[in-house]
């Protein structure tokens, strides 16, 4: 079959001359405020192809790599591509463009009256730039609802004089979209070859991928198919990498050869990174599907060829791959960031994740690895009356704190972390407290404004200087933040009476003279002052908390459902000294190392807490690690610095205390008795102060349980009783305490029953293997028992006379091992557990 050639060379006009191989591509159109969105088209003015791999966009910061333009691909010669703030889709059907012309949408450094347009390449060498605005340079264009195109001589020179305002019908074609802007995006009479995207070679076969049945952890949801080459990140011996595991779904055709009789083959051009063994191209049909399973570090395009026999037509993913530590059992590996600082738990299944470095909010799946399934940028519109940068170019506010409300549901509050920059300067967007309402879970979540203030960092000073701690010398510019006498906020969580708010710092460590302790600045009645970013007067701060946590200081600090803080502590620079420490958040309370909670090799800035079927799991928790400075691919590049947004990644780990469970539970102990025909439920609760109520459930066959009844909680009250005398039937009851607390979170004790059908008595010990030196004894019957322990060996270790329902033993000093506890009532009944004591 024949087919026709797309591209036809210009005779006469060689303005390739002008320009070297590497610098083809130009800034020829733009427009910075549309209706249809701001966009920018750039166009290869020359006479070779040129791969936009690695390329990148920034406005007037001039910083390579800000806006990643590796989705662009191969550009042809005289073919111009779209960078557009509107989403491609929409972009595309606003300008009546073909499928054929390239568009990046979603440009979120937006472009203001004043402003500049920098192009990099691969290199990060600036290839062109312009400088525009007609407040700045007088008589120039001001591209509202108008582009600015540029006449031959202004080509690459950086001289917005030689730009000329879009009419319709005008020498670039310019014509007047959906919506009533006129400009020419997609096509440039710069060029020096005719490049026509729409010409469809008759006969060609086509692949592209089939992004309803790609997973979002890899496509990131888009609903039309990425640009040739595509950007897909993977890890070493990652069991939950999705292109690994699910992979990418293609869909191949050719409009003249039968689909069966096309031939699809795939290439890694890297054997090392990726062998040829290692990629599984299945499917039959239009259907492909392609996993991909890395071999060692570093880069590999993989490309995948249609053949009909006389043509081929080829996609190419751009793929990387990176080792893991293996530093924990489970590791999931979250790409599109690698700075990430601070993350609160939506629900079991899904967190938000802020990164440092950025405005913006990401909703991540906290048990599989992969992109982001929604992203929120919280300084749209300015909300946070952010004074450094410009509409669409703010600068980082730095959140590395976040707490949800214990008065509002859904509502969070996040902190800037009031550090100097890097360049050891004050920035004042890092000042921000600041709210935001949540609802809805997973890619359904959605984010609005809840106030915002801007003057807590000076009142925190103003604090610490009254305290003798000079936190005025610690925040003075030129001070770097991340020492031991710095100024750099890490954490910030509720305290026990549920209105104070501890922001806790990573730098200082305080007093003063000895630099060895942790400290907390805790805001009184905190919800009722802040009012939704209007309070009266300045925060009341009280009396310092001061902790030793080994000479760290507080990465993060987080409230477990059952009342027990956990606390992240961390160097105040960038030495690897993590660990983790749980506290009752009393200020007259040290807290405990978890030794069993190793961290030392991870980078830890936030820790959640791990469910197990609704009920708080005391053996684990959930770590985020920033892994901005982590150099992934032998390229000497840090992960923060990779142009392509898609190879950045970051790491949740699960954490498994290797003594068991280490996080004591809400309840002691929860116990129940028939007494005739009614049941006495007894129960002792860890931290009642936390608890707003209890709810009383009931069950007839263990799993189906409804509300009969509640108890009020009461301040320093610990121990509690119900009496359920709605009893008529017989057979098994089965019983559990759900304790409500003042924010909302719940916790469940472990089902007991009693048998009406039965004179036998509930015998039972926990927790076992043992806890915190001590394990239980519950006999759900009032009378005189007798405890034997037997050692492993079947001597008589211990023995006890008691007549208590609920019974503690200490185990301290007992040799680690297994024992037989033998418990028998007076009344006949007995049980015999084997108990493990641990080391």
């Amino acid at each position: 079959m024949i087919k026709t050639l797309r591209v036809t060379f210009l005779s006469g006009v060689l303005l390739v001359f002008f320009f070297s191989s590497r610098a083809q591509m130009r800034i020829t159109e733009f427009m910075y405020d549309a209706v249809d969105k701001e966009f920018i088209e750039f166009t290869n003015v020359g006479s070779i192809a040129v791969d936009m791999t690695g390329w990148s966009f920034d406005d007037d910061s001039r910083l390579a790599g800000t806006v990643s333009l590796s989705a662009f691909g191969i550009v042809q010669p005289g073919e111009s591509v779209i960078l557009t703030e509107n989403a491609a889709a929409a972009f595309r059907t606003a300008w009546g463009l073909c499928s054929g012309v390239k568009i990046i949408g979603g440009l979120a450094t937006n472009l203001g009256r004043n402003d500049e347009i920098n192009l990099f390449d691969g290199s990060n060498t600036l290839v062109d730039r312009l400088t525009f605005g007609d407040q700045n340079f007088p008589g120039t264009i001001r591209t509202q609802n108008k582009s600015g195109w540029v006449n031959l001589a202004g080509l690459g020179a950086n001289t917005i004089a030689s730009w000329t305002l879009s009419a319709a019908a005008d020498a670039e074609a310019s014509f007047t979209s959906l919506n009533g802007d006129i400009g020419s995006p997609g096509k440039s009479t710069k060029a020096t070859v005719v490049f026509d995207p729409c010409t469809v070679i008759a006969g060609a076969p086509t692949i592209v991928i089939n992004t309803t049945g790609t997973t979002n952890f890899i496509d990131g949801g888009v609903s039309s198919s990425p640009v040739s080459p595509f950007a897909v990140s993977g890890v070493i011996g990652d069991a939950g990498d999705p292109a690994g595991t699910i992979g990418v779904d293609f869909t191949i055709g050719d409009d003249v050869t039968p689909v069966g009789s096309l031939i699809v083959s795939v290439q890694s051009s890297n054997q090392t990174v990726v062998p040829s063994a290692n990629l599984v191209l299945t499917g039959t049909g239009a259907d492909r599907n392609l996993k991909i399973t890395p071999a060692a570090v570093g880069y590999s395009n993989i490309t995948l060829t249609v053949n009909d026999g006389t043509n081929n037509t080829s996609y190419v993913i751009s793929y990387a791959a990176s080792q893991s530590p293996g530093a924990t059992p489970v590791s999931y590996w979250h790409t599109g960031i690698a700075d990430a600082s601070a993350a609160i738990a939506l629900d079991d299944d899904y967190m938000i994740v802020v990164n440092d470095e950025s405005n913006l909010f990401y909703v991540y799946d906290r048990k599989k690895s992969g992109l982001p399934v929604t992203t929120f940028d919280f300084n749209q519109g300015n909300l946070l009356s952010l004074t450094d940068g410009s509409a669409g170019n703010w600068k980082e506010v730095d959140v590395e704190a976040g707490v949800k409300s214990m008065a509002t549901a859904g509502k969070i509050y996040w902190l800037g972390s009031m550090s100097n920059s890097s360049g050891f300067n004050h920035k004042p967007n890092r000042d921000r407290l600041f709210a935001v309402t949540v609802s809805g879970t997973g890619s359904a979540t959605a984010f609005s404004h809840s106030g915002n203030y801007n003057n807590l960092r000076q009142q925190l000073i103003n604090w610490g200087d009254a305290n003798g701690y000079n936190f005025s010398a610690a925040a003075a510019d030129g001070k770097d933040a991340k020492t031991i006498d710095g100024f750099n906020v890490e954490g910030m969580v509720f305290g026990p009476d549920n209105s104070t708010l501890y922001i806790g710092f990573r730098a200082p460590l305080v007093p003063t003279g000895s630099r060895t302790k942790a400290v907390i600045a805790p805001v009184s009645d905190f919800e009722t002052w802040f009012n939704n970013g209007a309070p009266a007067g300045n925060p009341s701060i009280g009396a310092p908390i001061e902790l030793d946590l080994g000479g760290r200081g507080i990465r993060d600090m987080i409230r477990l459902s059952n009342g027990m803080y956990i606390i992240i502590a961390g160097s105040y620079d960038d030495a690897a000294m993590g660990a983790i420490y749980s506290w009752n958040g009393a200020a007259a309370t040290a807290p405990d190392l978890i030794p069993s909670f190793n961290i030392g090799t991870l980078n830890v800035e936030g820790v959640l807490p791990v469910n197990i079927s609704g009920a708080l799991a005391t053996d684990r928790l959930q770590v985020i690690s920033d892994n901005g400075d982590n150099m992934y691919y032998a390229d000497a590049t840090v992960a923060k610095d990779l142009p392509q947004d898609n190879f950045k990644k970051f790491s949740s780990d699960i954490i498994i205390s290797s003594a068991g469970s280490v996080l004591p539970v809400t309840f002691e102990y929860f116990v129940a008795n028939k007494h005739g025909k009614a049941v006495v439920l007894n129960w002792k609760n860890a931290q009642s102060d936390m608890v707003e109520r209890f709810e009383i459930l009931r069950s007839a066959n263990g799993s189906d349980f409804s509300s009969i009844g509640s108890v009020s909680a009461a301040t320093a009250q610990t121990m509690y009783a119900f009496t359920d005398n709605t009893i008529t039937g017989s057979g098994k009851l089965y019983y559990r305490i759900r304790a409500i607390e003042h924010g909302g979170a719940t916790t469940l004790t472990t089902v007991r029953y009693v048998d009406f059908g039965s004179l036998l008595p509930l015998i039972t010990i926990y927790p076992n293997p043992v806890a915190g030196n001590r394990f239980s004894v519950v006999v759900n019957s009032a009378g005189a028992k007798t405890i034997k322990v037997f050692g492993s060996n079947g001597n008589l270790f211990r023995q006890f006379n008691l007549n208590e329902q609920v019974t503690d033993i200490s185990t301290s000093g007992w040799p680690a091992g297994w024992y037989l506890v033998n418990i028998k009532t007076a009344a006949g009944a007995a049980a015999t557990y084997k108990l493990i004591v641990p080391r």
